[in-house]
């Protein structure tokens, strides 16, 4: 990712991972990400995005860019599964995708694979903004302090050099930003993913 030119929060972002030595979260810089997202997408459809990092299951966080002389900060964060499901925006920008972070990767992918899970098949699923409620988001943020040693000053982190705070409805920011921008698994389905 050093060769792009990124918005200051995310170029802030990276700064923070790479001197601090802080593991608070699943998501990873993304080397050779042109290469990484080739594997799951083809040339023609790889153009519109911007890997900025990965997951552990080799999931890639990219920029969307569905407008195309749109600034990066102006565009989407999109989650693209390494095993095809769930493909979505889940962020509107990099800020929203910064106050979701404290949820880990693993909770953001929850939440978007709620919403498409919802959208495809309502009857049989949850709506997400029940699913989760006040006590679910207390048990999500509970297992990243378990899981992350360094989760207390990553947050602190984020609210003192960026003044970000925990997105405190997490499924309603993915849900709102998945409803704003063009649906992505259709989008990437009639572009013809590979």
């Amino acid at each position: 990712m050093k060769n792009q030119n990124l918005p200051d929060l995310i170029a802030n972002l990276f700064e923070f991972m790479e001197n601090s030595g802080v593991n608070a979260i699943d998501f990873h810089m993304v080397y050779r990400g042109n290469e990484k997202l080739c594997s799951l997408l083809s040339p023609k459809i790889s153009r519109y995005f911007i890997p900025i990092g990965e997951h552990s299951s080799r999931s890639l966080i990219c920029y969307w860019k569905h407008i195309d002389d749109a600034p990066l900060d102006k565009l989407p964060l999109v989650w693209l599964d390494s095993e095809g499901t769930p493909n979505s925006v889940f962020a509107s920008n990099e800020h929203d995708f910064l106050s979701l972070l404290p949820y880990d990767l693993g909770g953001i992918y929850d939440f978007i694979s709620s919403w498409e899970s919802y959208h495809e098949q309502p009857d049989n699923y949850t709506y997400p903004l029940e699913k989760y409620d006040s006590s679910a988001l207390g048990c999500l943020i509970e297992i990243c302090q378990e899981d992350n040693p360094d989760y207390t000053l990553f947050v602190q982190w984020l609210n003192q050099s960026l003044g970000i705070k925990i997105c405190e409805n997490p499924a309603k920011l993915v849900g709102d930003a998945i409803s704003r921008f063009p649906r992505l698994k259709p989008w990437l389905e009639k572009k013809g993913v590979r």
